[in-house]
């Protein structure tokens, strides 16, 4: 484990469909990013806030790819694939609908 996952508390690196490897493999990469495109869909459905599947999609391609300080400098990219880092991400995607900070 490196400092960055040690600061982010995200030691667990099963992959989000339990084959260890599945971990960074661009495959299990994309079968994630739906899964959390499809809860941050949800998350919008339900606040009212219509947004085109394109600007979605984009929108989140960037964010993947940002490191963010509440992952310990992680970017969504680097944990999707666990199953703790996708929790970890749908969280982080609830509270910023709620208006908190991610």
């Amino acid at each position: 484990m490196d400092s960055r996952q040690a600061h982010s508390g995200l030691s667990d690196d099963r992959p989000a469909n339990s084959s260890k490897s599945c971990v960074n493999h661009p495959l299990c990469l994309q079968q994630a990013k739906e899964v959390l495109l499809a809860r941050l869909r949800n998350l919008l459905d339900q606040s009212g806030e219509p947004v085109p599947s394109a600007d979605l999609e984009t929108w989140l391609d960037g964010w993947m790819y940002s490191p963010l300080a509440e992952l310990g400098g992680l970017t969504p990219a680097e944990i999707i694939t666990s199953s703790r880092g996708l929790h970890e991400l749908e969280t982080l995607l609830e509270r910023m609908r709620g208006g908190l900070a991610a």
